[in-house]
């Protein structure tokens, strides 16, 4: 259970730091206009930041040991992907005609 705990404890401060860096693209889409595709990014900076401070929140920072280091890159690799996935479903973009 504290295994799980430092796991989500760290992947709450990386949600929160990928929810961060996502106000770039915002920026860069509110300079050109893009209000549709900007809307997404701000949903997903939303749920991400949101999610992360929630994990953040349930959990204590602490030492890992190699093992807890394993299993918080695993899921790393597989959630913050699966989360920057929402802005090209939502704006449709794999069934675009464009």
């Amino acid at each position: 259970m504290e295994r799980l705990r430092r796991i989500v404890a760290n992947m709450g401060f990386l949600l929160q730091v990928t929810g961060l860096l996502l106000i770039l693209p915002v920026a860069i889409g509110l300079q050109n206009g893009e209000l549709q595709s900007v809307a997404s990014i701000i949903a997903t900076c939303f749920i991400t930041f949101g999610v992360g401070f929630a994990f953040n929140a349930l959990a204590q920072h602490k030492e890992l040991d190699e093992q807890t280091s394993l299993w918080l890159m695993l899921l790393t690799f597989t959630i913050i992907p699966l989360i920057l996935m929402i802005p090209y479903i939502w704006n449709n973009v794999f069934n675009s005609t464009n």
